[in-house]
């Protein structure tokens, strides 16, 4: 018996149309930024994040933006958001560059592109409240910084909440233990 192929209706094929330039010009921008070197760098992993979704899943393995013709009228806007909103964030370099400018004023030292990303990357996630309140965090777990070493404040952590055994979380944690420590 034949597979049934999903039709796409007038609606999705516009919008289908109009995406293609802006994923197009997305994954360039995604292309430019892995050259920095850092894993997922400044918007590229909110985008991600949503993107790689199982409900979209419109993220190819090499990281870029996968955009397929059977994507019903839901997923395509969900890609047009999440596209529109990389292309508006800390997606080129003359933003970062004003990023890296400001945080270097706000703490009073020169900064890597790597220790930008890493305050980006925390300024914009409450992620860590989901695990644990923020003023506990902040009251209880953030003092260790200075008692304990990356592993050992981590694993602290994890002994509060287990689900932050995660492995894909341990790059965030961290990220959170160097921006808190600075």
């Amino acid at each position: 018996m034949a597979k049934k192929v999903y039709e796409m209706t007038d609606d999705e094929k516009q919008l289908y149309k109009e995406l293609k330039q802006e994923v197009a010009k997305a994954n360039q921008r995604i292309r430019k930024l892995n050259k920095l070197g850092i894993d997922e760098p400044f918007a590229v992993k909110q985008l991600h994040d949503y993107l790689g979704s199982s409900y979209i899943n419109a993220i190819t393995e090499s990281g870029y933006i996968s955009l397929k013709s059977g994507y019903n009228l839901q997923q395509l806007l969900g890609i047009k958001r999440a596209t529109e909103d990389f292309l508006d964030d800390v997606s080129t370099f003359t933003k970062i560059k004003h990023l890296k400018q400001e945080y270097e004023e706000k703490t009073g030292k020169e900064l890597s592109t790597e220790q930008v990303d890493t305050f980006y990357k925390l300024q914009s996630a409450d992620w860590m409240y989901d695990y644990i309140p923020k003023s506990e965090f902040w009251d209880s777990y953030a003092p260790l910084t200075e008692k304990y070493d990356t592993d050992d404040w981590i694993e602290q952590l994890i002994a509060r909440n287990v689900d932050l055994a995660d492995e894909d979380l341990r790059n965030s944690l961290e990220a959170l233990y160097i921006y808190v420590k600075e």
